[in-house]
């Protein structure tokens, strides 16, 4: 079954003359060689060309999707579109080459980072691979690229992605008012509001997401999932769960990084066991010790009654100490209300937590169920049955692992769902029915090819 495969982390961007008003630009998609996802061979590369894996009209965005964005918005956004492949991608004796043109508000500002070696050419697509080895090196090797969904503008190049080429004679480098204006508002933005710079953000996504994909290579499989717990650049360990055949062990494992970002895991795994550690919260102690001062206070004050004896003098200290401790007792039903406030909020703080942890895994759960049911669904449908399946809150058993017997019925039940859209897709669009003959009947067999090319027909694709 084919996966998908996004190639980043190598070289940058060459480029040989510069324009800025054309837009159109030569580009190496890919070369043959190791990349980030499995090894690429030349015969891979030019039977790709052969086949159209990047057809004219392939769209360009402006970097790669996040996870996230992979599942809430499979069809990338429009803010995002960069260009467009104005030739099919095909092997010209070094790797697969196209030229592209970019649009209005980015003509200028990718142009003038190309020319700055500052960005690069990365892929994403879907493709078929095995385990071997090739170079020297023991890894997937891909087999066939399937599909190419786009080709990315990143910082980060893919396999031998690269500008070769800003096309054109080279004229005066003037950015549209368009691009100038886009750029201080982001500027301003930027200044407005620290939060609103991802860099740091986006940095460790990246690594997580690369720790996600070397983990899974080396210890998934079919019926076992890996998922990233924590990572700690100081140290290089990656801590991580595993869960299987063999039941649910949490581990940690030494990583290196690479000068390019690419990461390796190195060493053996370790069994660990995570702990929590409490340390003193100066914030609330003052409160329960107050609280506890005047209630021991009032309880002494109710069992003490001076003598006749007792001199006038400590019988007025004794009565002003006992209304001030009065007044603190008094404070207690507030302080408990905060109190309990305070643990509402970490309660809640919590069960997020154990929904996040959960979500990772709930995500490669239900992706895998879906294409083991359906393994020709194609990737628009799989990633709406997953987010489907992800938008209540996850079953969670007593560990606070994610209950897979719960959530199967979930994930089936958003299958079903996406089954009916699809026949009521195929229906409207008038598979398997006679057209033109005299009285319209519908035929009692529809194939899931049909199904396949009305639902091409329905978005404006071309067939399979």
């Amino acid at each position: 079954m084919p996966t998908q495969v996004t190639e980043t982390l190598t070289t940058g961007a060459v480029v040989q003359e510069a324009d800025n008003d054309s837009g159109r630009m030569k580009i190496h998609l890919i070369t043959p060689g190791w990349g980030s996802s499995g090894y690429y061979s030349q015969d891979v590369l030019e039977t790709a060309g052969d086949d159209k894996v990047w057809p004219k009209g392939t769209q360009v965005f402006l970097d790669h999707p996040s996870e996230t964005e992979r599942y809430d918005r499979p069809e990338r956004s429009v803010k995002d579109l960069a260009g467009v492949l104005e030739t099919d991608a095909v092997w010209d004796g070094t790797g697969l080459a196209a030229e592209l043109r970019t649009f209005g508000p980015f003509r200028g500002a990718i142009a003038e980072m190309a020319e700055a070696e500052a960005i690069g050419m990365s892929i994403r697509a879907s493709a078929e691979a095995e385990t071997g080895e090739a170079e020297g090196r023991k890894g997937n090797i891909v087999t066939r690229l399937v599909e190419g969904f786009s080709v990315d503008f990143v910082t980060k190049a893919g396999r031998g992605g690269k500008v070769l080429a800003v096309l054109e004679s080279a004229k005066a480098n003037t950015r549209p008012r368009s691009m100038a204006i886009w750029e201080d508002v982001s500027r301003r933005l930027a200044q407005d509001n620290p939060l609103a710079n991802p860099v740091r953000e986006a940095t460790v996504n990246d690594r997580r997401e690369a720790l996600q994909g070397a983990l899974r290579d080396a210890h998934g499989g079919d019926d076992t999932w890996v998922w990233v717990r924590d990572f700690d650049p100081d140290t290089g360990l990656v801590y991580f769960d595993v869960e299987g055949d063999g039941g649910y062990a949490t581990y940690s494992q030494p990583y290196t990084t690479g000068d390019d970002g690419a990461v390796a895991l190195t060493g053996d795994r370790t069994p660990v066991r995570a702990t929590t550690t409490y340390v003193p919260d100066t914030g609330t102690t003052t409160a329960p010790s107050a609280a506890a001062e005047a209630h021991e206070a009032a309880t002494a004050a109710e069992t003490t009654t001076p003598t006749k004896e007792t001199p006038m003098g400590n019988i007025q200290v004794d009565e002003a100490r006992v209304r001030d401790l009065e007044e603190k007792a008094g404070l207690i039903p507030a302080l408990e209300a905060r109190v309990t406030a305070a643990e509402t909020r970490a309660e809640t703080a919590e069960e997020r937590a154990r929904q996040a942890e959960a979500g990772t895994y709930a995500r490669d759960f239900a992706r895998t169920l879906v294409t083991k049911a359906n393994g020709d669904l194609a990737e628009a449908s799989v990633a709406r049955i997953v987010k489907t399946a992800l938008a209540g809150p996850l079953p969670l058993a007593e560990s606070g692992r994610l209950d897979t017997d719960k959530f199967t019925p979930t994930v089936e039940a958003a299958r079903a769902d996406e089954e009916t859209y699809l026949g009521q897709v195929a229906e409207a669009s008038g598979v398997g029915r006679v057209r033109g003959v005299g009285h319209t009947g519908t035929t009692t067999a529809v194939t899931e090819a049909d199904v396949d090319e009305a639902i091409a027909r329905a978005f404006g694709r071309k067939g399979a």
